[in-house]
Protein backbone atom coordinates (compact mmCIF):
# COMPACT_ATOMS: atom_id res chain seq x y z
CA UNK A 1 0.00 0.00 0.00
CA UNK A 2 1.04 3.38 -1.05
CA UNK A 3 0.59 6.36 1.35
CA UNK A 4 1.51 9.89 0.65
CA UNK A 5 1.87 12.21 3.65
CA UNK A 6 1.51 16.19 3.08
CA UNK A 7 2.76 18.45 6.28
CA UNK A 8 6.91 18.59 5.33
CA UNK A 9 8.82 19.67 8.88
CA UNK A 10 5.37 19.28 10.51
CA UNK A 11 5.62 17.13 13.81
CA UNK A 12 2.68 15.55 13.34
CA UNK A 13 3.45 14.46 9.58
CA UNK A 14 6.47 13.49 10.63
CA UNK A 15 5.39 10.80 13.26
CA UNK A 16 2.41 9.65 10.57
CA UNK A 17 4.69 8.72 8.20
CA UNK A 18 7.25 6.92 10.93
CA UNK A 19 4.28 5.25 12.10
CA UNK A 20 3.09 3.76 9.05
CA UNK A 21 6.36 3.41 7.81
CA UNK A 22 6.71 0.89 10.51
CA UNK A 23 3.53 -0.93 9.37
CA UNK A 24 5.38 -1.73 6.28
CA UNK A 25 3.54 0.63 4.33
CA UNK A 26 5.12 2.73 1.65
CA UNK A 27 5.13 6.13 2.51
CA UNK A 28 5.79 9.43 0.45
CA UNK A 29 6.40 12.23 2.27
CA UNK A 30 5.61 15.72 0.88
CA UNK A 31 7.08 19.14 1.56
CA UNK A 32 8.06 22.34 -0.19
CA UNK A 33 11.74 21.44 0.11
CA UNK A 34 11.58 18.01 -1.16
CA UNK A 35 14.05 17.02 1.66
CA UNK A 36 13.25 14.85 4.36
CA UNK A 37 13.71 15.83 8.20
CA UNK A 38 16.12 14.11 9.76
CA UNK A 39 13.43 12.15 11.77
CA UNK A 40 12.07 10.59 8.98
CA UNK A 41 15.25 10.42 6.73
CA UNK A 42 17.22 8.64 9.30
CA UNK A 43 14.07 5.91 10.28
CA UNK A 44 12.93 4.35 7.55
CA UNK A 45 14.32 2.85 4.39
CA UNK A 46 10.16 3.35 3.22
CA UNK A 47 9.94 6.45 3.06
CA UNK A 48 10.70 8.49 0.12
CA UNK A 49 10.84 12.38 -0.46
CA UNK A 50 8.20 14.36 -2.90
CA UNK A 51 8.88 17.88 -3.48
CA UNK A 52 5.05 20.10 -4.13
CA UNK A 53 4.09 23.50 -2.73
CA UNK A 54 0.28 23.07 -2.31
CA UNK A 55 -0.05 26.79 -2.98
CA UNK A 56 0.85 26.24 -6.52
CA UNK A 57 -1.56 24.49 -8.02
CA UNK A 58 -0.65 24.21 -11.45
CA UNK A 59 2.79 22.68 -10.21
CA UNK A 60 1.43 20.30 -7.82
CA UNK A 61 -1.12 18.78 -10.33
CA UNK A 62 2.00 18.50 -13.14
CA UNK A 63 4.06 16.22 -10.12
CA UNK A 64 0.96 14.64 -9.14
CA UNK A 65 -0.52 13.69 -12.07
CA UNK A 66 2.91 11.87 -12.99
CA UNK A 67 3.63 10.49 -9.54
CA UNK A 68 -0.09 8.47 -9.93
CA UNK A 69 0.45 7.52 -13.26
CA UNK A 70 3.72 5.69 -11.88
CA UNK A 71 2.46 4.43 -8.99
CA UNK A 72 -0.83 3.39 -7.40
CA UNK A 73 -1.53 5.70 -4.31
CA UNK A 74 -3.94 4.26 -2.10
CA UNK A 75 -4.30 6.85 0.56
CA UNK A 76 -3.73 10.51 1.15
CA UNK A 77 -2.96 12.33 4.64
CA UNK A 78 -3.65 16.17 4.55
CA UNK A 79 -1.26 17.15 7.77
CA UNK A 80 0.11 20.31 5.76
CA UNK A 81 -0.65 24.02 7.38
CA UNK A 82 -0.20 27.11 5.07
CA UNK A 83 3.19 29.44 6.01
CA UNK A 84 2.78 32.00 3.99
CA UNK A 85 1.09 35.75 4.81
CA UNK A 86 -1.63 34.93 6.74
CA UNK A 87 -3.65 37.60 5.71
CA UNK A 88 -2.93 36.51 2.23
CA UNK A 89 -6.57 34.47 2.12
CA UNK A 90 -6.18 33.57 -1.27
CA UNK A 91 -2.70 31.65 -0.98
CA UNK A 92 -3.95 30.11 2.32
CA UNK A 93 -7.09 28.51 1.04
CA UNK A 94 -5.46 27.68 -2.53
CA UNK A 95 -3.33 25.69 -0.12
CA UNK A 96 -5.24 23.93 2.37
CA UNK A 97 -8.45 23.67 0.31
CA UNK A 98 -8.42 24.26 -3.53
CA UNK A 99 -4.89 22.22 -4.22
CA UNK A 100 -6.15 19.29 -1.62
CA UNK A 101 -9.51 19.22 -3.78
CA UNK A 102 -7.84 19.02 -7.27
CA UNK A 103 -5.58 16.05 -6.31
CA UNK A 104 -7.98 13.73 -4.55
CA UNK A 105 -10.78 14.84 -7.93
CA UNK A 106 -7.43 13.41 -9.92
CA UNK A 107 -6.45 10.21 -7.68
CA UNK A 108 -10.01 8.94 -8.22
CA UNK A 109 -9.88 8.86 -11.88
CA UNK A 110 -7.65 6.14 -11.81
CA UNK A 111 -8.89 2.82 -11.53
CA UNK A 112 -12.44 3.47 -9.93
CA UNK A 113 -12.38 0.18 -8.72
CA UNK A 114 -9.75 0.87 -6.08
CA UNK A 115 -11.03 1.73 -2.61
CA UNK A 116 -8.87 4.92 -1.39
CA UNK A 117 -8.84 6.83 2.02
CA UNK A 118 -8.03 10.56 2.98
CA UNK A 119 -7.33 12.11 6.12
CA UNK A 120 -7.68 16.12 6.46
CA UNK A 121 -6.66 17.65 9.73
CA UNK A 122 -8.91 20.29 10.70
CA UNK A 123 -9.09 22.33 14.17
CA UNK A 124 -11.21 24.11 16.97
CA UNK A 125 -11.21 26.96 14.74
CA UNK A 126 -13.34 25.44 11.99
CA UNK A 127 -16.34 25.41 14.37
CA UNK A 128 -15.49 28.16 17.26
CA UNK A 129 -13.84 31.54 17.23
CA UNK A 130 -9.69 30.77 18.52
CA UNK A 131 -8.75 34.52 19.76
CA UNK A 132 -5.69 34.08 18.47
CA UNK A 133 -5.93 33.59 14.55
CA UNK A 134 -7.76 35.80 12.18
CA UNK A 135 -10.63 35.19 9.95
CA UNK A 136 -8.96 33.47 6.87
CA UNK A 137 -7.64 30.79 9.60
CA UNK A 138 -11.62 29.95 10.62
CA UNK A 139 -12.66 30.32 7.23
CA UNK A 140 -10.04 27.97 5.67
CA UNK A 141 -10.88 25.34 8.63
CA UNK A 142 -14.17 25.54 8.53
CA UNK A 143 -13.87 24.93 4.58
CA UNK A 144 -11.56 21.46 5.45
CA UNK A 145 -14.66 20.34 7.57
CA UNK A 146 -16.91 20.62 4.83
CA UNK A 147 -14.49 19.33 2.02
CA UNK A 148 -14.33 16.31 4.73
CA UNK A 149 -18.20 15.35 4.04
CA UNK A 150 -18.26 16.38 0.98
CA UNK A 151 -15.94 13.65 -0.01
CA UNK A 152 -17.06 11.03 2.10
CA UNK A 153 -20.68 11.73 0.90
CA UNK A 154 -20.58 9.21 -2.26
CA UNK A 155 -20.12 11.66 -4.34
CA UNK A 156 -17.20 9.80 -5.60
CA UNK A 157 -16.77 5.99 -5.58
CA UNK A 158 -14.65 4.08 -3.27
CA UNK A 159 -13.68 7.10 -1.45
CA UNK A 160 -13.25 6.87 2.15
CA UNK A 161 -12.63 10.14 4.02
CA UNK A 162 -12.10 10.96 7.48
CA UNK A 163 -10.94 14.30 9.03
CA UNK A 164 -8.74 14.61 12.26
CA UNK A 165 -9.24 17.36 15.18
CA UNK A 166 -6.13 17.80 17.71
CA UNK A 167 -7.01 19.89 20.38
CA UNK A 168 -5.52 23.24 21.73
CA UNK A 169 -3.31 21.70 23.90
CA UNK A 170 -1.10 19.21 22.09
CA UNK A 171 1.68 18.49 23.54
CA UNK A 172 5.18 19.90 21.87
CA UNK A 173 8.52 18.65 22.22
CA UNK A 174 9.95 21.54 20.99
CA UNK A 175 8.30 23.44 23.86
CA UNK A 176 9.51 21.19 26.57
CA UNK A 177 11.66 23.96 27.63
CA UNK A 178 8.84 26.37 28.41
CA UNK A 179 6.66 23.49 30.07
CA UNK A 180 9.71 22.79 32.33
CA UNK A 181 9.77 26.93 33.59
CA UNK A 182 5.79 27.26 33.91
CA UNK A 183 5.11 24.24 35.69
CA UNK A 184 2.50 25.59 37.18
CA UNK A 185 0.49 26.43 34.27
CA UNK A 186 1.48 22.93 33.13
CA UNK A 187 -0.31 21.28 36.01
CA UNK A 188 -3.36 23.41 35.71
CA UNK A 189 -4.02 22.90 31.96
CA UNK A 190 -3.65 19.24 32.39
CA UNK A 191 -5.63 18.95 35.28
CA UNK A 192 -8.52 20.59 33.28
CA UNK A 193 -8.48 18.12 30.69
CA UNK A 194 -10.87 15.15 31.72
CA UNK A 195 -8.39 12.86 30.83
CA UNK A 196 -5.58 14.84 32.90
CA UNK A 197 -2.85 14.76 30.36
CA UNK A 198 -2.38 16.83 26.83
CA UNK A 199 -2.96 15.30 23.65
CA UNK A 200 -0.03 13.80 22.49
CA UNK A 201 1.61 13.84 18.96
CA UNK A 202 1.58 9.77 18.96
CA UNK A 203 -1.70 9.75 19.90
CA UNK A 204 -2.95 11.72 16.43
CA UNK A 205 -0.27 9.36 14.36
CA UNK A 206 -1.97 6.35 16.10
CA UNK A 207 -5.47 7.47 14.71
CA UNK A 208 -4.55 8.18 11.49
CA UNK A 209 -3.01 4.86 11.15
CA UNK A 210 -6.23 2.98 11.95
CA UNK A 211 -8.44 5.33 10.31
CA UNK A 212 -6.40 4.38 7.33
CA UNK A 213 -5.55 0.61 7.60
CA UNK A 214 -7.83 -0.66 10.20
CA UNK A 215 -10.68 0.82 10.14
CA UNK A 216 -13.81 -0.56 8.69
CA UNK A 217 -14.86 1.42 5.29
CA UNK A 218 -18.06 2.50 7.71
CA UNK A 219 -16.77 5.15 9.39
CA UNK A 220 -16.97 7.36 6.65
CA UNK A 221 -16.93 11.46 7.24
CA UNK A 222 -16.42 11.40 10.77
CA UNK A 223 -14.38 14.33 12.52
CA UNK A 224 -12.73 12.97 15.46
CA UNK A 225 -11.79 15.24 17.82
CA UNK A 226 -8.59 14.58 20.12
CA UNK A 227 -9.07 16.31 23.19
CA UNK A 228 -9.23 13.99 26.04
CA UNK A 229 -12.98 14.85 26.38
CA UNK A 230 -12.40 19.02 26.68
CA UNK A 231 -14.77 19.74 24.14
CA UNK A 232 -17.58 17.58 26.04
CA UNK A 233 -17.37 20.07 28.59
CA UNK A 234 -19.70 23.03 28.78
CA UNK A 235 -17.68 26.05 29.26
CA UNK A 236 -18.64 26.66 32.81
CA UNK A 237 -17.15 23.40 33.73
CA UNK A 238 -13.90 24.66 32.70
CA UNK A 239 -13.85 28.44 33.73
CA UNK A 240 -14.97 26.97 37.44
CA UNK A 241 -12.21 24.41 37.85
CA UNK A 242 -9.90 28.08 37.54
CA UNK A 243 -12.07 29.93 39.89
CA UNK A 244 -9.85 31.13 43.03
CA UNK A 245 -12.87 31.60 45.09
CA UNK A 246 -13.60 27.67 44.67
CA UNK A 247 -17.25 28.54 44.98
CA UNK A 248 -19.38 30.27 42.93
CA UNK A 249 -22.59 32.93 44.09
Amino acid sequence: MNIVVFGGSSSIAIAISKKLAKSNLKVFHVSRSGNLPGEVEHNCSKISSLKMDLADENQSLKIWKDLISRIEIHSIVFAQRYHGDTENFLKMYQCDVVTPFKLVEELCRFNKDVERRIIFFTSPGGRLVLQSQNFQYHATKSAISIMNKYFASGVIENLISNAICPSSFVYKSRAEDFYKKNVDYFKRVSSAIPSRRYTQIDDIAIMAEFLLIRAPNTINGLEITLDGGLSALDHSNIINRFNPLDKKP
